[in-house]
């Protein structure tokens, strides 16, 4: 994103909540977050603009499971997951969680 925006000062923060202030307090103008972040953030103070830069650059997500040498837990979570995108569902809960109420 900072090549895209090259006359920014980009303020980097320690957490979520310092980020809110940040904008809260009028020390930044914008924020840079996922869209079901800040979509949470704007349905919760009922102001501000989600902008999304076309075109869209999808980045991957991730989550940590214990290690373990059985795999059942992770093998069953790649297999669910795999189910949810092809059926189209995972793009029906994601719109659910990102999309700001008008």
């Amino acid at each position: 994103m900072q090549p895209r925006l090259p006359d920014t000062n980009w303020v980097i923060v320690p957490s979520s909540d310092a980020m809110f202030l940040e904008l809260e307090s009028g020390r930044a103008d914008a924020l840079v977050t996922s869209d079901a972040q800040i979509a949470d953030y704007l349905n919760n103070r009922g102001r501000g603009t989600m902008i999304i830069p076309q075109p869209v650059e999808r980045q991957p997500t991730n989550i940590g499971l214990r290690k373990s040498t059985d795999q059942k837990l992770h093998d069953w979570l790649d297999a669910e997951l795999q189910k949810l995108v092809a059926s189209g569902a995972m793009d029906e809960i994601w719109a659910r969680y990102t999309t700001v109420a008008g």
